[in-house]
């Protein structure tokens, strides 16, 4: 059921939710799939649509049924699935006709029955009513006498006016359509206790509907009349549709900024109502709502987040429509005391926007060292204690999907005013965990490939132990092949940007021909190329594997190769055009003379007795290829004649000085630039370069992850901890959390059993343990700092208001008795007119 067909986005079970009459083998495949799946909550990865809007788009109520009656703990979850900003309930309303009227009506009687919201509004804030409104058909007046009447619909005074404008007949639910309006006015103008007064004598005239509560609902957050809010709320209603009002009445606080009635809403909330809470993304839409250029204490939606975000219920990761989160906002307009706060909270580093530009190459480098900084912590014991011990929090780089958790720092990696923060203890130490439990897998990789290196060559060139090589040679091309396989189909995109899967794949292919034809006769030439590719190809991606083991020093030689390679052939190719001149103009010279053989007449060539073609000049490729050697110092002087004219000592004292002297002489001086600058910051390339290679490796066993969930269970790696703890005095020992066994809560102080810690194998680098204590000190010399200063202020204070005390005291003692009392100027006299 998760097998999508050939050409299509679909899987087969996303197609029968779509298809009219496939409801039973809707419910065959959520049975299958067992109650801990997710089948009907996960979107299609390509078009983002979610099994409940596909089911509304087949237009049958039984398909709806069968989604919705899966799991009775799901159905408020799937009622408010948006794609595109939409619910299943819109997305019908935009479906609707009068071909599939009767169709429609049971699939919107099946969604309002099982809690769907109609109140709810698209991304551009159109309301499914006013789409209901788009036309005044008689089919659509059945639809909406049904919503009006079921109780559902908010109406305020611009739905009104629509729905009188549009069926002028049909009755609303409060029949003069005054006493909404008229409570409307008095609570702006009236107190919250003469307002409540009013309320409840107009509840007692009639009841008052549900969507009026709504609508009053609105107008006391806005108006900010807290008591008001808790006298509404206080109306009778089902359990989903009051939690359905509490989940509107958080969004409508958060678009207000209204302080007070957030903090009472979180309370009265219940404790384990997570998902009421994150239906709607809160944090984005507080984001964008706050000025840069306000105050910090007094912005009331930085005050509304500050209130969300001390709920431990509140998901600082959730994504808006466009699959942004509050973070995303924060950076794009330069809130810096924004990402402060979310970072503090956790959010995650690793996002990206709809253009896939990674959220952590726009932050500011210096704000993100120093939460980082602020990530590092110890348990308060003295340093020199055995106890003593750092934290470092990793809950900023904890993917929330827990796939492809180096992606921050690859992306990090790849900025060069950011790439510094690759040293920072925190990412370091994330670097380090991450080699320690998969340095294996990149051991067992080389390990293979030496085998298959040593035994291929062994096998070609050797007679002996023939059969015994050419069985491992076979063993280590078939497991190149199978992990070549696997990386193009897990990842195609990536797998065709490296160039080290085309040496590969190169390899693969020039080892079976080299294999397949060494025990044929005939086809020499294309055997003898087949295997001089195959030995060249092996060699260098041994080196490239030996390369991938961080711990060698090899690591950053290779850097040293690839990059003094890459500037070589960048400023050669600058320069290639004067290197084609001298080898045209020296073919153009010496073409039809040749290389003097021996001769007693005066020249400056020296007896050869046979003549080399190399040497002459006679071919365009060979003056082109003598042209390049002779770059390289084989100048060979005495093969050529020069006396015989003096353009020929002239072009060739111009090439002397412009080729070998000046040109040589650049390129190795960008060579030795190049070599000083990675040799400066040769740790820095080190984690640079171990974490491109664990994140490729990753990024396959995440593809893998699925595939051995589906038939073994567990997962094939651990995930990254929120924190791990180094131990300095204890040989640097690293303790990583451990999912605790038992999870009950005592019933004493109802609090969870402490996490209890497991320590690692490996041990803690040296260097990144002295970087944290110097990040410690720093840390504590700023609070000290920070603590000096209050205390000077509050120093200053004192002194001040003991001067002012002294000042008071002394003019009081000086002041007369008399003068206690009003001057007579002052006081009040029967004779003065008024």
């Amino acid at each position: 059921m998760d097998l999508r067909g050939e050409g299509s986005d679909y899987t087969i079970f996303e197609l029968a939710c779509q298809t009219c009459g496939k409801h039973e083998f809707i419910e065959a495949c959520i049975k299958a799939a067992g109650p801990e799946s997710n089948i009907v909550l996960k979107a299609n990865p390509t078009t983002q649509e979610y099994p409940i809007h596909l089911a509304v788009k087949s237009l049958d109520e039984k398909n709806l049924t069968a989604l919705l009656s899966s799991s009775p703990q799901m159905r408020s979850q799937l009622v408010t699935q948006q794609y595109d900003g939409k619910t299943a309930l819109f997305c019908l309303f935009e479906l609707l006709s009068r071909a599939n009227e009767h169709s429609g009506f049971q699939c919107m009687k099946v969604l309002l029955e099982n809690g769907a919201d109609i109140n709810t509004t698209n991304q551009h804030g159109v309301t499914a009513m006013e789409v209901l409104l788009e036309g005044n058909e008689s089919w659509r007046k059945s639809f909406l006498e049904y919503c009006l009447y079921s109780g559902k619909v908010e109406l305020n005074m611009s739905l009104s006016e629509k729905i009188k404008n549009t069926f002028p007949t049909i009755p609303l639910p409060h029949t003069d359509g005054t006493r909404f309006a008229i409570l409307s006015l008095e609570m702006d103008y009236m107190t919250e206790e003469d307002f409540i007064a009013r309320f409840e004598n107009e509840a007692r005239k009639g009841e008052i509907s549900l969507g009026e509560i709504k609508s009053l609902l609105t107008e006391a957050i806005q108006f900010g009349k807290l008591k008001v809010v808790q006298k509404l709320l206080e109306k009778e209603m089902n359990p989903s549709e009051r939690l359905e009002i509490l989940s509107d009445s958080l969004n409508k606080c958060c678009k207000h900024g209204n302080v007070p009635i957030l903090e009472w809403l979180l309370q009265n909330i219940p404790k384990d109502a997570i998902e009421l809470v994150n239906k709607q993304s809160l944090l984005t839409s507080l984001t964008q709502q706050i000025n840069v250029n306000a105050d910090n204490m007094d912005c009331r939606f930085f005050k509304c987040m500050q209130k969300l975000l001390e709920d431990s219920r509140v998901d600082v990761n959730k994504t808006d429509f466009d699959r942004l989160t509050a973070l995303h906002y924060a950076v794009k307009y330069g809130l810096n005391h924004v990402q402060e706060l979310l970072l503090e909270k956790g959010a995650y580093l690793g996002g990206e926007d709809l253009f896939d530009r990674a959220l952590i190459c726009n932050m500011n480098p210096v704000l993100l060292e120093r939460h980082l900084n602020r990530c590092v912590s110890d348990n308060g014991s003295s340093p020199d204690h055995k106890d003593y011990s750092i934290r470092l929090n990793f809950h900023n780089f904890q993917s929330p999907t827990h796939a492809d958790e180096m992606s921050p720092i690859v992306q990090l990696a790849q900025l060069p005013e950011s790439r510094r923060l690759l040293k920072h203890p925190v990412i370091a130490s994330i670097v380090l965990v991450k080699w320690l439990r998969m340095s294996m897998i990149f051991y067992f990789n080389l390990v293979l490939f030496s085998l298959f290196f040593f035994s291929f060559s062994a096998c070609i060139y050797y007679t002996s132990f023939k059969w015994w090589s050419l069985g491992v040679a076979v063993l280590g091309l078939v497991y190149m092949t199978l992990r070549e396989v696997v990386q193009c189909a897990l990842h195609p995109r990536q797998y065709i940007k490296s160039v080290e899967n085309y040496i590969e794949v190169m390899l693969i292919v020039s080892s079976v021909i080299a294999l397949s034809l060494h025990y044929t006769t005939g086809f020499d030439d294309i055997r003898n190329v087949a295997e001089v590719f195959s030995i060249m190809l092996s060699a260098v991606e041994f080196t490239v594997l030996l390369a991938t083991i961080p711990r060698l020093s090899f690591c950053t030689q290779m850097v040293m190769l690839k990059t003094v390679a890459t500037n070589f052939i960048r400023c050669l190719a600058l320069y290639s055009p004067i290197l084609i001149g001298f080898g045209i103009s020296f073919f153009m010279l010496y073409r039809d003379q040749g290389t003097p053989v021996s001769d007693s007449g005066p020249n400056n060539a020296t007896e050869t007795g046979e003549v080399n073609p190399f040497n002459e000049f006679t071919k365009i490729r060979l003056a082109l290829l003598k042209t390049v050697v002779m770059m390289a110092g084989e100048l060979e002087a005495s093969n050529l004649r020069l006396n015989q004219s003096w353009i020929c000592y002239g072009l060739f004292l111009l090439f002397l000085f412009f080729v070998p002297i000046v040109l040589s002489n650049l390129l190795n001086g960008l060579a030795v630039n190049d070599i000083m600058t990675i040799q400066m910051e040769s740790e820095l390339f080190a984690i640079r370069q171990k974490a491109f290679v664990i994140n490729r490796s990753e990024r396959m066993l995440c593809g893998l992850r699925e595939m051995w969930l589906r038939f073994f269970g567990g997962k094939p790696h651990k995930t990254m901890e929120k924190y791990i703890l180094i131990q300095p005095n204890r040989g640097n020992k690293i303790l990583v959390p451990k999912k605790a066994t038992n999870l009950r809560v005592t019933v004493e102080d109802a609090t969870r059993p402490e996490q209890t810690l497991s320590a690692m194998v490996k041990t803690m680098d040296p260097m990144i343990v002295t970087a944290a204590r110097d990040i410690l000190c720093s840390n504590k010399k700023d609070e000290m700092h920070s603590d000096l200063q209050l205390r000077q202020i509050i120093h200053h204070l004192l002194q001040e208001i003991a001067e002012m005390n002294i000042l008071l005291t002394t003019r009081f003692e000086h002041i007369p008795p008399h003068s206690s009392h009003l001057p007579s100027s002052f006081a009040p006299s029967s004779n003065r007119p008024y």
